[in-house]
């Protein structure tokens, strides 16, 4: 792998902008790069946006969730 993209969402206040993270997520994995990789960084998002990322992105993107901080 010669490039990895990390795209950091956070959960602390409470709004989820899960159509917001979707949306950048599409356009960055649309780049024209030759072997990359999208990892996705959570604070504190809930469940339902961690679902959806999922369901949205499959195996396309790493998830990395922190429900703690």
């Amino acid at each position: 792998m010669k490039l990895s993209v990390i795209y950091n969402t956070c959960g602390i206040s409470g709004r989820e902008n899960v159509g917001s993270y979707i949306t950048s997520i599409r356009n960055i994995l649309d780049q024209d790069f030759d072997d990359f990789r999208v990892a996705i960084s959570s604070c504190k998002n809930n469940k339902e946006t961690q679902e959806a990322l999922k369901e949205e992105f499959g195996d396309s993107i790493i998830l990395l969730m922190n429900p703690y901080l």
